[in-house]
């Protein structure tokens, strides 16, 4: 069991006192043989997830495979350590950084330069058609041009 000190909560809320659209709920479950989720709310998702990865992520053994307790959670990913799996749980916890790996053709960011590479892709297509067009019109252009 694992022991948790109330003094360390400072940034959790009653359920009661405020609505739950303005809390951070933690949705970890723990008593998979009743379901119950743990249930602390926070006023701020990087405090849920302070509190998700201290609490829940740091206590699973270390001699059982790692999974994601999160309610609900149908990730087929291997969590192979413990920070991988931190880094899962900021899905579920909101508490997401600003990625700074950002598309020049469309509004999309991404956290790495690798997700923003593989995105890019999609617009490779799009960018040969696009020059394409622009050389067939610069070319009808300049042959007009030379021929008045």
């Amino acid at each position: 069991m694992l022991d948790v000190n109330l003094s360390d909560l400072s940034g959790h809320t009653s359920m009661s006192s405020e609505s739950p659209n303005e809390q951070h709920l933690c949705k970890w479950i723990v008593n998979h043989s009743t379901g119950k989720q743990c249930g602390l709310g926070f006023k701020d998702p990087n405090e849920l997830q302070i509190h998700a990865h201290a609490t829940h992520v740091k206590s699973q053994p270390r001699d059982q495979p790692l999974s994601c307790g999160w309610s609900g959670c149908t990730t087929k990913r291997k969590l192979t350590d413990k920070t991988i799996l931190g880094r899962h749980v900021k899905m579920h916890t909101g508490s997401h950084y600003d990625p700074t790996y950002r598309c020049d053709y469309c509004p999309l960011k991404f956290k790495k330069p690798s997700g923003l590479k593989r995105h890019m892709m999609t617009h490779v297509l799009y960018k040969a058609e696009v020059e394409a067009e622009a050389m067939i019109l610069f070319e009808s252009t300049a042959s007009s041009s030379l021929g008045n």
